[in-house]
């Protein structure tokens, strides 16, 4: 994603877009070319190959909320860690 730090214009569209879908979209139009699931798994890659407090700085950014966690877990039918 190393793109989106080089582009100010682009950093500037996405600024409301709050989907992977939107990102893409907004994303083809300056000729970059990767999915919904290309998106999601880099940023799930850059989480696990992180330091511990590299991981919870990224985390945080995007503002979750770990109250919403057992429903994203029981939606996409995850196994629920037992070593948490």
């Amino acid at each position: 994603m190393k793109f989106l730090l080089e582009n100010g214009e682009l950093q500037e569209r996405l600024r409301l877009i709050n989907t992977p879908e939107g990102i893409v979209a907004v994303a083809y139009q300056f000729g970059y070319h990767f999915t919904a699931a290309d998106l999601i798994n880099h940023f799930a890659e850059t989480l696990l190959q992180a330091d511990d407090a590299q991981t919870v700085i990224l985390f945080d950014s995007f503002g979750w909320d770990f109250a919403f966690m057992p429903g994203v877990i029981k939606h996409v039918h995850a196994p629920i860690p037992t070593n948490l």
